[in-house]
C-alpha cells in the first residue's frame, strides 16, 4: 500500500477540491462585479469628467470631480457589501484572498497619496497617476491569477504596459489614458464575465 493510500491522500481529489473552491469563487466573483464595474465606471467618468473641465473648459476647481466620484463609490460601496452580508453564504479561502487583496490595495493608495503630498509639498498628480494605473495591473494581474479569468491577467498587464506610458506623458494627457486603464483591467473583464458563465 503506497504512502498516499496510507494517509488517505489522493491528489485527484485534491485537485477537484481547489477546482471547486476557484469556481466557487468565480461564482461569488460574478456577483460582485458589481464592485468593479462601480469602481471602474467612477474612474472613467471621473477622469474624462476632470479632463473636459481642464482641457476644454479650462476651470481651475477640476479636481473637485475625484472627492464627488469617490463619495458617490463609497455609499455604493458600503451599501452593497451592507445587502450582501445579510444573505451571504461563508465565503471560500480565495474570496478572502481577493478581499484581502483589494483592501490593502485602497490601504496602499492612500497611504501613497498621503506620502506623495508630504514629500512633494503638494499632490504630484503627474507622478501619482502613473503609479496608480500600475497598482491597477498588480490588482487585477493577481486577482485574474487567483480566479483563472485571463481577462482580468491582460487587463493587468496592459495597465502595466499603460502605467509606463504615462511616464513619459503630461498630467492632462495621463487622464485618458487612466480612463482606458480602468476600462481594460475592471470595466471589460465584469462584462465579460456576465456574458461567459463558463470562464
Amino acid at each position: 500500500m503506497s504512502g498516499q493510500e496510507e494517509s488517505g491522500f489522493q491528489p485527484e481529489e485534491a485537485l477537484k477540491v481547489i477546482h471547486r473552491m476557484v469556481e466557487q469563487t468565480r461564482s461569488d466573483w460574478r456577483s460582485d462585479r458589481f464592485l468593479y464595474l462601480l469602481w471602474g465606471w467612477m474612474v472613467f467618468v471621473s477622469a474624462w469628467t476632470q479632463y473636459m473641465l481642464m482641457v476644454w473648459a479650462r476651470v481651475s476647481w477640476h479636481g473637485m470631480v475625484w472627492p464627488v466620484g469617490l463619495g458617490i463609490a463609497l455609499i455604493g460601496h458600503t451599501v452593497y457589501l451592507w445587502r450582501r452580508g445579510r444573505r451571504r453564504r461563508a465565503r471560500t479561502y480565495v474570496g478572502q484572498f481577493l478581499g484581502h487583496l483589494w483592501t490593502a490595495f485602497g490601504i496602499t493608495l492612500f497611504l501613497l497619496l498621503w506620502c506623495v503630498g508630504q514629500k512633494s509639498g503638494g499632490m504630484r498628480w503627474d507622478i501619482v497617476y502613473p503609479v496608480l494605473i500600475l497598482m491597477y495591473g498588480m490588482g487585477t494581474y493577481i486577482a485574474g491569477g487567483a480566479l483563472r479569468f485571463r481577462p482580468l491577467m491582460v487587463g493587468g498587464i496592459s495597465n502595466w504596459v499603460l502605467g509606463v506610458v504615462a511616464c513619459f506623458l503630461s498630467f492632462d494627457l495621463q487622464l485618458p489614458l487612466l480612463a482606458l486603464a480602468v476600462a481594460l483591467s475592471y470595466i471589460a473583464p465584469a462584462y465579460m464575465l456576465k456574458r461567459d458563465h463558463h470562464v
